[in-house]
């Protein structure tokens, strides 16, 4: 007898595949946006619309801007603030002026590809766990 509470082992083939597949999916697709961004002139906007997180400018002092890993790396970090930007304001992280400031396009595009990747690693640990007991 399975102990689990749903066997996903009696899903139908293709709905298991989809199920197991689809994290990576999303998490492809919100990485992709974000590289994206890293390699387009998109960039620079970004570079210059937050000045006041003293962890951004020492991690674009120290890495640059000049390779794609530490643009990837510097749009990552604006993405984080941007998902949560009453919590980081509130925190002192960042202004809150300045977020509200933020191009609203690439705003919403930053924040559809940490949700995209948010959402598929909460998924993949669902799946994990169910196909794991």
């Amino acid at each position: 007898m399975n102990s689990s509470l749903i066997d996903i082992n009696s899903w139908p083939l293709t709905i298991q595949l989809f199920f197991l597949a689809a994290p990576f999916a999303l998490s492809a697709i919100g990485l992709t946006v974000s590289g994206c961004v890293a390699w387009s002139s998109e960039f620079e906007v970004l570079d210059s619309s937050i000045r006041t997180n003293a962890y951004l400018e020492q991690m674009k002092r120290f890495l640059g801007t000049t390779t794609y890993r530490s643009r990837w790396m510097v749009v990552c970090a604006v993405s984080g603030l941007l998902t949560f930007p009453r919590f980081h304001s509130r925190i002192g992280v960042v202004d809150a002026d300045e977020l509200k400031a933020f191009p609203t396009r690439l705003r919403r595009k930053l924040v559809f590809s940490s949700w995209l990747i948010l959402i598929g690693i909460a998924w993949l640990a669902v799946a994990y766990v169910m196909v794991s007991h």
